[in-house]
């Protein structure tokens, strides 16, 4: 039953769980710090110093937890239980957090635009953040959904589920899309003018509408229903309509709002440059 925390800026506390019931703390410096042991697995302990560097733990079952906090930025967590989780916040941009259950997620944030999310769970879910414009998320389950984002007007989409979806736009002006069912869509555009008209390979329909210079329309109207917009140079809307939604709109160039309404829900929202929100709504969130 043995529990060690070590706190090692320069005002340290050291605490040794030696037994079940034996608790040794070590005050070092002239601030304060309390300690409270309510029964056989619980402990709070809180160091309230005078500077930023504040400390509390709480350890409420068996499963040990070390937290260490080095400096005004830097805080190490560690809770080795059968759910384990560890964060590093080495500096104010660098996050890393893994929970290394059979549900683990990694997650790791190493400067102002630099995100790595990584969640290995069957159905799992690997996100990139490596600069201002590049991004890229990965969701490999039964029905997958690749997303990347490469540049000002790069874009590629990809769905590889029995009813697949392939989006790609290398530049201002170029965008591919494929759809490689058994009821097979493929549309090209290939600079400012050009137009490459959609080939349909099965009894669905598909309504591709261009009205101006600019805007395009696109409807697949099968059991899976697929539905593009293009309404300006930057805006891009898809919408797949099957049990497996997945919802995608570019309003400008630099906000992309990507929805997935599955069981296993996906929210993403970039709304900047620099700014990126991600929410998982399902029953292991994150």
């Amino acid at each position: 039953y043995s529990c060690y925390i070590t706190i090692t800026d320069r005002y340290s506390c050291y605490l040794t769980m030696t037994d079940r019931y034996s608790c040794y703390p070590t005050i070092t410096d002239r601030y304060s710090c309390y300690l409270t042991i309510i029964d056989r697995y619980s402990c709070y302990i809180t160091m309230t110093d005078r500077s930023i560097q504040f400390c509390y733990i709480t350890i409420t079952d068996r499963y040990s937890c070390y937290p260490t906090i080095t400096g005004r930025y830097s805080c190490y967590l560690t809770i080795t239980d059968r759910c384990s989780c560890y964060i590093t916040i080495t500096d104010r941009y660098s996050c890393y957090l893994t929970i290394t259950d059979r549900y683990s997620c990694y997650i790791t944030i190493t400067d102002r635009y630099s995100c790595y999310l990584t969640i290995t769970d069957r159905y799992s879910c690997y996100l990139t953040i490596t600069d201002r414009y590049s991004f890229y998320i990965t969701i490999t389950g039964r029905y997958s959904c690749y997303i990347t984002i490469t540049g000002r007007y790069s874009c590629y989409l990809t769905i590889t589920d029995r009813y697949s979806c392939y989006l790609t736009m290398t530049d201002r002006y170029s965008c591919y899309l494929t759809i490689t069912d058994r009821y097979s869509f493929y549309i090209t555009f290939t600079d400012r003018y050009s137009w490459l008209l959609p080939t349909i390979t099965g009894r669905y329909s598909c309504y591709l509408t261009i009205t101006d210079r600019y805007r395009c329309y696109l409807t697949i109207t099968d059991r899976y229903s697929c539905y593009i917009t293009i309404t300006d140079r930057y805006s891009c809307y898809l919408t797949v309509t099957d049990r497996y939604s997945c919802y995608l709109t570019m309003t400008d160039r630099n906000s992309c709002y990507l929805t997935m309404t599955d069981r296993y829900s996906c929210y993403l929202t970039i709304t900047d440059r620099c700014s990126f929100y991600i929410t998982f709504t399902d029953r292991y969130s994150c």
